[in-house]
């Protein structure tokens, strides 16, 4: 009986191997390379190929701007050498951090052992020792928002979240460039409600790095109003009306690699295909490949105070054109009376918002503009001093444009020029696109569990008990389809189980978490192959929704 113990015990600290030896490192233009952060992180150690693999992605994602020059460079490896070896190849020098400080630490959510989980990390800025109940708070609520909808809902037995509390002198972040006294140096660019960027990024990653395990790194500001950032940080707000709504769409960037779907620029990853022949989402086309037929009549990001001028602005068309929709942001007009749009001078609908955050509104209309010039007009309302504009687009559609919802083709991008950049895979219905959306696209769902897939595998851990003469082997696995609390998302989600003694398949075991024989019929070479099967993945081309987990008895 002793042996038997041995072998299962040696074999069961090696399924328990499930990290990779992670190294994240700054690139600039100019060839320089400063190292983030290095070690050993959660991580798939069953799908390698090559001796490391390389990410890259934006250092800063920014509304409708040209993305940002620097690059995150992740590099992983089974072990450390190899990655020191590429550092030292490619000159990367360390990084100043600052110096070590004792933050508090607390697991909001804990589905499963770090090594083998996504785990987010939370941290607050401008919130001061007197707001720290506020801090765990404000997490609580916007961790709820995230998972509780249709957005991350899906993923969430994937994840840990961490929360790290580090108090600030100053409350609030700083505006107009300039930081306050905060921990994390969280500040305003200008005076908009748009992006917020951080003077303090190394201290960022340390506090990360007091958290149990850090891969992503979520920074909320103690900030009413709207504004983020996505890429080496996910960062949003603490506003009850847009703070979720930021957040998921920063989340967005930072899971899935990828950049923007609306209009202006900023492309790049699994959502967007330069042209129509090199469309990657074929797989989950709803018709024929074609370009959609839509054109832009005007797009511009504004920022406007609405106090002193009215915002107008003109554009003209060629009357061939269907339909139309005029897509707004503004801030600071709670009431209907606050803000009067119009078109030539005819009002368009406008319900104010109950708020002073920034809001977004779709006015869809029903015939397409006549041929020639036509204006548009955004004034605030009598004794209104607070009302803002932050963008406008105006599209116009073909007869057959398809709107609806689930409906995947090829859809234009367009530049500030209103030329063509591209294309995304759906009209409307990507938070990628539409800020205020709850929903990703199907092909930004399924790159996102790719994504995650690539860092976790299904199967935590196989153990094995022997008493007396039975053997009881019993299998730890991601609480996917009928393993989740209250049950499969729906008919087609799935986990497939199957288990393998010398080669060949124990059919009378198939679909069994745990099972018991006697140890004399149980001896051999055994593996559980387990798959995950979802409506929302339909191309696994490297069979990361698969994992097998060998042992011996």
């Amino acid at each position: 009986m002793v042996s038997f113990l041995l072998i299962v015990s040696i074999f069961a600290e090696m399924a328990l191997a499930g990290t990779v030896y992670r190294a994240r490192f700054l690139e600039f233009p100019d060839g320089r390379r400063e190292l983030l952060s290095e070690g050993f992180s959660s991580g798939r150690d069953d799908n390698f190929i090559e001796k490391i693999r390389e990410i890259r992605y934006p250092e800063t994602i920014l509304e409708h701007k040209p993305l940002g020059k620097n690059e995150v460079v992740e590099l992983e490896a089974l072990t450390r050498a190899p990655i020191h070896r590429e550092l030292r190849v490619r000159h990367v020098r360390l990084s100043h951090l600052p110096e070590s400080r004792v933050d508090e630490v607390k697991t909001l959510i804990q589905n499963g052992p770090i090594q083998n989980r996504i785990n987010l990390v939370f941290m607050g800025d401008g919130y001061t020792h007197s707001e720290r109940d506020l801090f765990f708070d404000d997490m609580e609520r916007l961790v709820k928002d995230m998972f509780e909808g249709p957005t991350f809902h899906s993923y969430l037995p994937l994840f840990n979240v961490h929360l790290v509390f580090r108090a600030s002198n100053e409350s609030g972040i700083g505006k107009n460039d300039t930081p306050k006294d905060t921990a994390y140096g969280l500040y305003r660019v200008g005076n908009t409600l748009r992006a917020i960027m951080t003077s303090k990024p190394s201290a960022i990653d340390q506090s990360c790095s007091n958290a149990p395990q850090c891969d992503y790194r979520i920074v909320i500001a103690n900030d009413p109003y709207y504004g983020g950032l996505g890429g080496r940080f996910a960062i949003a707000t603490r506003s009850e009306t847009t703070g979720t709504v930021v957040l998921r769409h920063e989340l967005g960037h930072t899971f899935g690699s990828v950049g923007e779907e609306y209009d202006g620029g900023g492309y790049f990853g699994a959502n967007h295909s330069d042209s129509l022949t090199a469309i990657k989402w074929k797989h989950w086309l709803s018709g024929p490949l074609r370009e959609e037929p839509v054109v832009a009549r005007f797009l511009d990001w504004v920022w406007q105070n609405l106090e002193g001028a009215p915002f107008t602005a003109g554009f003209a068309s060629d009357g061939r054109f269907s339909s139309a929709i005029i897509d707004f942001s503004a801030s600071g007009v709670p009431n209907d009376s606050d803000l009067i749009p119009t078109i030539d001078g005819k009002p368009l609908p406008f319900h104010g918002t109950g708020n002073m955050d920034r809001f977004f509104q779709i006015v869809k209309l029903n015939q397409g503009f006549s041929a020639g010039v036509h204006r548009l007009r955004f004034e605030a309302g009598p004794n209104v001093k607070s009302a803002a504009m932050s963008s406008l687009t105006v599209h116009e559609f073909g007869k057959d444009y398809h709107f609806e919802e689930d409906f995947v083709g090829a859809f234009p991008v367009f530049n500030q020029s209103l030329s063509d950049e591209g294309y995304r895979p759906t009209h409307g219905t990507c938070l990628m696109r539409e800020m205020p959306s709850r929903r990703f696209c199907s092909v930004c769902q399924e790159n996102n569990w790719l994504k995650f897939f690539a860092k976790v595998a299904l199967i935590d851990d196989v153990r094995v008990e022997i008493e007396e003469s039975h053997a009881s082997v019993k299998a730890e696995i991601i609480k996917l389809g009928q393993l989740r609390v209250g049950g499969a998302l729906n008919e087609r989600e799935e986990l497939e189980i199957r288990w393998y003694r010398d080669g060949l398949e124990i059919l009378a075991l198939s679909g069994k978490l745990e099972w018991s024989m006697p140890v004399v019929e149980s001896l051999g070479n055994w593996e559980l192959r387990v798959t995950y099967h979802t409506p929302e993945v339909r191309k696994d081309t490297a069979k990361l929704l698969s994992a097998k987990k060998a042992f011996s008895i």
